[in-house]
Protein backbone atom coordinates (compact mmCIF):
# COMPACT_ATOMS: atom_id res chain seq x y z
CA UNK A 1 0.00 0.00 0.00
CA UNK A 2 1.42 3.34 -1.11
CA UNK A 3 1.65 6.21 1.27
CA UNK A 4 -0.44 9.28 0.54
CA UNK A 5 1.52 12.33 -0.61
CA UNK A 6 1.95 15.17 1.87
CA UNK A 7 -0.99 17.55 1.96
CA UNK A 8 0.96 20.56 0.59
CA UNK A 9 2.21 18.73 -2.50
CA UNK A 10 -0.11 18.45 -5.45
CA UNK A 11 -0.54 15.44 -7.69
CA UNK A 12 0.76 17.39 -10.69
CA UNK A 13 4.15 17.74 -8.92
CA UNK A 14 4.75 13.97 -9.02
CA UNK A 15 6.37 12.56 -12.18
CA UNK A 16 7.07 8.90 -12.69
CA UNK A 17 10.82 8.20 -12.30
CA UNK A 18 11.21 6.54 -15.72
CA UNK A 19 9.67 9.46 -17.62
CA UNK A 20 11.70 12.58 -18.36
CA UNK A 21 10.31 15.97 -17.46
CA UNK A 22 8.46 17.54 -20.36
CA UNK A 23 10.28 20.28 -22.24
CA UNK A 24 9.02 23.77 -21.49
CA UNK A 25 6.63 25.18 -24.05
CA UNK A 26 8.21 27.76 -26.36
CA UNK A 27 6.96 31.26 -25.79
CA UNK A 28 5.23 32.58 -28.85
CA UNK A 29 6.16 36.06 -29.87
CA UNK A 30 3.37 38.48 -29.24
CA UNK A 31 1.59 39.70 -32.32
CA UNK A 32 1.96 43.41 -32.95
CA UNK A 33 -0.91 45.43 -31.63
CA UNK A 34 -3.18 46.65 -34.37
CA UNK A 35 -5.11 49.82 -33.65
CA UNK A 36 -7.79 49.01 -36.23
CA UNK A 37 -9.01 46.02 -34.23
CA UNK A 38 -11.48 48.04 -32.10
CA UNK A 39 -13.02 49.56 -35.22
CA UNK A 40 -13.21 46.09 -36.73
CA UNK A 41 -15.23 44.87 -33.77
CA UNK A 42 -17.37 47.98 -33.18
CA UNK A 43 -18.38 48.73 -36.78
CA UNK A 44 -20.63 45.65 -37.15
CA UNK A 45 -22.33 46.61 -33.89
CA UNK A 46 -22.98 50.08 -35.27
CA UNK A 47 -24.36 48.60 -38.51
CA UNK A 48 -26.74 46.54 -36.38
CA UNK A 49 -27.76 49.64 -34.45
CA UNK A 50 -28.54 51.48 -37.68
CA UNK A 51 -30.61 48.57 -38.94
CA UNK A 52 -32.40 48.34 -35.59
CA UNK A 53 -33.24 52.05 -35.81
CA UNK A 54 -34.50 51.60 -39.37
CA UNK A 55 -36.75 48.74 -38.31
CA UNK A 56 -37.95 50.66 -35.25
CA UNK A 57 -38.88 53.69 -37.35
CA UNK A 58 -40.72 51.49 -39.84
CA UNK A 59 -42.69 49.83 -37.05
CA UNK A 60 -43.43 53.12 -35.30
CA UNK A 61 -44.73 54.77 -38.45
CA UNK A 62 -46.73 51.82 -39.74
CA UNK A 63 -44.32 50.61 -42.41
CA UNK A 64 -43.52 53.91 -44.07
CA UNK A 65 -41.29 56.00 -41.85
CA UNK A 66 -39.56 59.19 -42.84
CA UNK A 67 -37.74 58.93 -46.16
CA UNK A 68 -34.76 61.14 -45.27
CA UNK A 69 -34.15 59.45 -41.93
CA UNK A 70 -34.31 56.02 -43.55
CA UNK A 71 -31.89 57.16 -46.23
CA UNK A 72 -29.50 58.71 -43.69
CA UNK A 73 -29.51 55.58 -41.51
CA UNK A 74 -28.97 53.32 -44.51
CA UNK A 75 -26.05 55.48 -45.66
CA UNK A 76 -24.70 55.41 -42.10
CA UNK A 77 -24.86 51.61 -42.04
CA UNK A 78 -22.93 51.52 -45.32
CA UNK A 79 -20.30 53.87 -43.88
CA UNK A 80 -19.79 51.54 -40.91
CA UNK A 81 -19.60 48.55 -43.23
CA UNK A 82 -16.93 50.22 -45.37
CA UNK A 83 -15.07 51.23 -42.20
CA UNK A 84 -15.05 47.62 -41.03
CA UNK A 85 -13.83 46.50 -44.46
CA UNK A 86 -10.96 49.00 -44.42
CA UNK A 87 -10.06 48.02 -40.84
CA UNK A 88 -9.93 44.37 -41.93
CA UNK A 89 -7.72 45.23 -44.89
CA UNK A 90 -5.41 47.22 -42.61
CA UNK A 91 -4.87 44.15 -40.42
CA UNK A 92 -3.95 42.03 -43.45
CA UNK A 93 -1.65 44.41 -45.34
CA UNK A 94 1.62 45.05 -43.55
CA UNK A 95 3.05 47.54 -46.05
CA UNK A 96 -0.02 49.74 -46.55
CA UNK A 97 -1.86 48.93 -43.33
CA UNK A 98 -1.43 52.41 -41.88
CA UNK A 99 -3.18 54.04 -44.84
CA UNK A 100 -6.12 51.64 -44.64
CA UNK A 101 -6.31 52.22 -40.90
CA UNK A 102 -6.47 56.00 -41.34
CA UNK A 103 -9.23 55.57 -43.93
CA UNK A 104 -11.12 53.25 -41.58
CA UNK A 105 -10.82 55.78 -38.75
CA UNK A 106 -12.02 58.67 -40.92
CA UNK A 107 -14.97 56.76 -42.32
CA UNK A 108 -15.89 55.53 -38.84
CA UNK A 109 -15.88 59.12 -37.56
CA UNK A 110 -17.96 60.21 -40.54
CA UNK A 111 -20.42 57.45 -39.67
CA UNK A 112 -20.59 58.66 -36.08
CA UNK A 113 -21.23 62.22 -37.22
CA UNK A 114 -23.94 61.02 -39.60
CA UNK A 115 -25.60 59.04 -36.83
CA UNK A 116 -25.55 61.99 -34.44
CA UNK A 117 -26.90 64.36 -37.10
CA UNK A 118 -29.67 61.89 -37.96
CA UNK A 119 -30.57 61.45 -34.30
CA UNK A 120 -30.71 65.21 -33.71
CA UNK A 121 -32.79 65.72 -36.85
CA UNK A 122 -35.14 62.92 -35.81
CA UNK A 123 -35.46 64.31 -32.27
CA UNK A 124 -36.40 67.76 -33.51
CA UNK A 125 -38.56 66.45 -36.35
CA UNK A 126 -36.71 68.25 -39.14
CA UNK A 127 -36.37 65.19 -41.38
Amino acid sequence: MAAAPPSKVFKKDFIAPDQPKPAPMPVASAAPAVAATPILSISPIMVGLCLLALIGIRIAYGGTGSGLINLALAADALLYLVSALFAFISTRRAATGARWEILANLIFLLGLLTMVATTVAFAFGTM
